[in-house]
């Protein structure tokens, strides 16, 4: 075991040596974690589970993008490990250090291949399949969407990609603190899992309170509920104060649109998504988005199909 560098494994002996089955294992570990089997540990697992700590602290708590697109990593603006994750150690990064101290400098500047390899184990993620009950029911934010974005995400009945990569949690009150302040238009979603996709990040994470769980693909929107704030004018249109058809969505979205601070009447409990997480690939919100930014400036229209045409 070298303490020279953080590299335990070559990226592309890493590739080769951790595989789909190594990773369900590693989570399976951190699920149950006892770092007293740390004494039991061979060169090659505690290479493997510095390799696996690393990946969920980088991405906790260093630069995510730079995690879902490597190739964007700059040498030059390369910190010490501890100043890249903003000095956010993880429970187990931690416990690693102090057992293996003798083999790990946290010192050490970041590398472009700690970047692949949490890239590479990051991707895996969510589609490990565990039987891990606490990932029945998900939670996700959005904030800062427009009119048009926000009406195209609730449509009941319809499915879009997350992203290849999402992060959930299975805390209501980290998401619900995550969609805190004064921003434009929030979605807080409920997601049931019935697959238990995804993967965990438990004590691997930089942040522990905001219980992570990486998810991607598909989901199917079962339904929504919207709350109104409607002012005389508004009254005269004959909404509900919870909204559960898209219609209704659709009148209410275009009178708070002509107001001057409609989108603050959308806050953060004011929409909340049933959704199915489906794990599959086809369009995604980043689509959904651009669509709907291309027609900012238009009157208020979802998707012509939710229209009856």
């Amino acid at each position: 075991m070298n303490k020279q560098s953080l590299d335990y494994i070559p990226f592309e002996q890493f590739k080769s040596r951790m595989k789909m089955s190594d990773i369900e294992a590693m989570l399976e570990y951190v699920d149950n974690y006892d770092k007293s089997r740390f004494k039991h540990f061979s060169q090659e697992q505690f290479s493997q589970i510095m390799e696996f700590a690393k990946a969920l602290q980088i991405y906790s708590a260093a630069h995510v993008p730079t995690v879902r697109n490597p190739e964007n990593f700059n040498e030059e603006l390369a910190l010490p490990f501890m100043q890249a994750i903003q000095n956010q150690i993880s429970p187990l990064m931690n416990d690693l250090y102090k057992y293996f101290k003798q083999h790990i400098d946290l010192s050490l500047v970041i590398t472009k291949d700690d970047y692949k390899k949490a890239n590479y184990i990051i991707k895996m993620l969510p589609h490990a399949k565990r039987q891990d009950k606490d990932k029945a029911t998900l939670y996700r934010g959005l904030h800062g969407l427009d009119f048009n974005t926000t009406l195209n995400l609730i449509i009941p009945g319809s499915e879009y990609s997350l992203g290849e990569l999402a992060s959930a949690s299975t805390s209501q009150e980290s998401v619900s603190n995550f969609l805190g302040g004064e921003k434009p238009i929030y979605i807080f979603y409920t997601i049931n899992n019935p697959k238990l996709l995804g993967g965990t990040f438990g004590i691997g994470s930089g942040f522990l309170e905001e219980n992570e769980v990486l998810i991607g693909g598909k989901i199917r929107v079962d339904s929504f509920t919207m709350k109104t704030q409607l002012g005389f004018k508004g009254r005269k249109l004959g909404l509900p104060k919870i909204i559960t058809e898209t219609e209704d969505a659709i009148k209410y979205m275009e009178y708070i649109a002509q107001l001057k601070n409609g989108l603050i009447k959308i806050h953060k409990n004011s929409i909340q998504v049933n959704a199915t997480l489906i794990g599959e690939q086809n369009a995604n919100v980043n689509e959904i988005i651009k669509e709907a930014n291309q027609r900012r400036n238009r009157k208020l229209l979802v998707r012509r199909r939710t229209r009856g045409n």
